[in-house]
């Protein structure tokens, strides 16, 4: 981790995180979100083919730090890095529930990128809504 490539620090007493420093690093596929400077949650981040669109394909936190809210924490940074490069859309298919299928990216919960003010714009083909 370097300090270039770091977006964000929290600390608080309003942190999901109940113990610790959360980090947010920019990686070559996404960003990645340290605790205390231990890796513990990605979330894989590409620009589209489609203009001003940044797609969240997958994320992912660590045994250990799950059920502690570090997925708000990603998303959040997801719509910080958006913006920061001017891009309108986030482009994703979250879950209706924490019942990923077996070896299917898991891509967080529809609720979390509602509370960091990701809106639904309309329903893909065949699957979640994708959401902006």
């Amino acid at each position: 981790m370097t300090e270039n490539n770091v977006l964000d620090t929290v600390r608080d007493a309003d942190s999901p995180i109940h113990a610790g420093q959360v980090t947010i690093v920019q990686q070559s596929d996404g960003l990645a979100a340290y605790v205390d400077g231990v890796p513990a949650g990605w979330v894989g981040t590409s620009e589209t083919g489609s203009v001003g669109v940044l797609a969240v394909t997958q994320m992912a936190v660590r045994p250990g730090y799950r059920g502690r809210g570090l997925t708000y924490h990603l998303a959040k940074a997801a719509v910080g890095y958006a913006r920061e490069r001017g891009l309108q859309l986030i482009e994703a298919s979250p879950a209706l529930s924490h019942d990923a299928a077996w070896g299917e990216p898991y891509i967080g919960a529809r609720q979390v990128f509602a509370d960091v003010g990701i809106r639904t714009a309309q329903r893909g083909p065949g699957g979640p809504p994708p959401v902006s």
